[in-house]
């Protein structure tokens, strides 16, 4: 079965597919194979009232095997631009099968239970997986990011009770006031002074998955060559060190713009 099987009961099979973001390319070829492994399928697509241009549009688009999607046009079109996808699944041979999939949070259900069914989540699974483009940009390593100097600090005290003899000792008897070693002090103010570092990771990291659109797709904005044209242009311009300093600020300004425009967009 896919990843993450979880059993409620007895009808009901529920889990979560890989939560990476992947290539268009990748995408593209997950769908074909998913849709093209059922009998059947429902594709519903939720999108904003007003396109990028501000012109109005439907809020929702509906396809069927009857009525495919073309998926070299519709992804990029209206899919990867959507709020949410999600697509009910249906075999019918040898047995019925009936399951739904939505493709933003990744997370399936199984309503009838299926072997064909079963497969072609797998199928989808391992493609997108095979086409993900980064590990780390999801939403629980950015709460991670947010979290890492407590973390850290916790780590660290966990490792100097089971490492440090004196220290274990300290804490074991009871102790009102605890001389903690400077190492471990050492650790927990660094990571207390890069938290504003960790925020930022996280932040971008947030904003990097919102701007994946409803099929989760890297943004396209953020391709090798865009960062090898970005960095030609600051070399361009004579960036100096001293100019440096106010880089983080403004990745934390630009990360809350963007979030905010995400959200009113949506």
């Amino acid at each position: 079965m896919p990843a993450n099987r979880t059993r409620k009961d007895k009808k009901v099979l529920r889990g979560t597919l890989t939560q990476r973001l992947v290539t268009p390319d990748g995408i593209h070829e997950a769908l074909h194979v998913l849709l093209t492994k059922v009998d059947q399928y429902l594709l519903v697509v939720q999108r904003s009232r007003y396109s990028k241009t501000g012109e109005d549009q439907s809020p929702g688009l509906l396809f069927t095997e009857i009525e495919p999607a073309d998926l070299d046009k519709d992804i990029a079109t209206h899919l990867s631009n959507a709020k949410r996808a999600l697509v009910i699944l249906r075999t019918n041979d040898p047995d019925v099968g009936v399951g739904s999939l939505d493709l933003t949070t990744r997370k399936w259900e199984s309503l009838i239970e299926n072997e064909r069914l079963n497969e072609a989540l797998i199928e989808f699974n391992d493609t997108l997986a095979k086409h993900s483009k980064a590990r780390w940009f999801t939403y629980g390593w950015a709460w991670t990011a947010f979290f890492a100097p407590i973390i850290i600090s916790f780590v660290a005290y966990i490792g100097g009770i089971l490492f440090d003899p004196a220290l274990r000792s300290q804490i074991f008897s009871g102790r009102q006031e605890i001389a903690y070693p400077a190492w471990l002090e050492s650790i927990t103010f660094r990571a207390g002074e890069l938290w504003p570092v960790f925020i930022a990771i996280g932040l971008i990291i947030i904003v990097i998955v919102a701007q994946s659109g409803a099929l989760r797709v890297w943004p396209q904005k953020l391709t090798r060559k865009a960062f090898v044209t970005a960095a030609y242009r600051i070399r361009a311009s004579n960036f100096l060190a001293r100019n440096a300093s106010t880089l983080l600020g403004s990745v934390l300004a630009a990360a809350i713009s963007a979030l905010i425009t995400v959200w009113l967009t949506r």
